[in-house]
């Protein structure tokens, strides 16, 4: 009987066990289930991000670094704009050169047929000859170079339609304003009456020129040779103007004004 009490006693007490057991085990387990669940997690997004790190090469950059990535793209992109501006200067300036090159043949030829084929040379100060000549000379010099309008004055003179008394073309009462003069030979050219405001004279040569009564209101005159020029009852001509001048010796000036640059 007692045995069997005993047995019925440690039954009771294993059963008891096991129902401790399947009342606590369980959450223990869920618990140390979630811990290892965040600690995986965890460890996931450290690797994630350290790899992340490694493969964009962001790892450890000094300033430095970073100013570098920042300027050799700006550095390069400035260096191309300018190469490219000046690319595009440079095609401007040869198309314009071609230009003026392409007037000064074309103003030749024109010049040529007017003199062998339409009698130029003998014509009278009233025939129409001498308009057309005029016009297109003047409309070739506001499109030239001072190099090229030093050429077609030269042109001129040698075919004797101006120059030394000669006005078969002439620049009297001419309106030269804005024109860019600079380092043409205009010497012996009679610019009387003419409209010279704003117009680019520097290192000009107009020795023995006729500028009487010219208008030279703000034109450039620096390094420009006036000896001999008459330039008496010349509009707005300054002391300033004159003293920009590299010779003046034996000029005809204005009035109140003196030439400081005599040989």
């Amino acid at each position: 009987m007692l045995c069997l009490v005993d047995q019925k006693g440690a039954s009771l007490m294993a059963a008891q066990d096991k129902s401790q057991e399947s009342s606590f085990v369980p959450n223990d387990e869920k618990e140390a289930q979630k811990k290892l669940a965040r600690l995986r997690k965890k460890l996931r997004k450290n690797v994630t991000h350290k790899t992340t790190r490694t493969w964009t090469g962001l790892k450890d950059k000094t300033l430095w670094d970073w100013l570098q990535l920042l300027l050799i793209p700006l550095v390069l992109t400035v260096g191309g704009f300018m190469f490219s501006t000046y690319q595009h200067n440079t095609d401007q300036q040869q198309v314009l050169d071609q230009q003026r090159q392409a007037t000064f043949v074309q103003y030749q030829n024109d010049m040529k047929d007017l003199l062998f084929n339409r009698g130029l040379l003998t014509s009278k100060p009233s025939d129409e000859i001498r308009v057309i000549v005029r016009t297109e000379t003047l409309s070739a010099i506001r499109q030239l170079d001072g190099i090229r309008i030093s050429s077609l004055v030269q042109f001129l003179k040698d075919a004797r339609l101006t120059g030394n008394g000669r006005y078969i073309v002439s620049f009297i009462g001419v309106d030269l304003s804005d024109a860019v003069l600079s380092g043409a030979n205009l010497s012996n050219i009679d610019f009387s009456d003419a409209n010279l405001n704003d117009a680019n004279l520097s290192n000009t040569e107009l020795n023995g020129a006729n500028l009487f009564n010219a208008n030279l209101s703000n034109a450039n005159l620096t390094i420009a040779n006036l000896s001999n020029a008459d330039l008496s009852g010349a509009q707005n001509l300054t002391q300033k103007q004159l003293d920009q001048v590299s010779l003046c010796d034996d000029a005809m000036l204005p009035t109140g004004l003196i030439c400081h640059h005599n040989l």
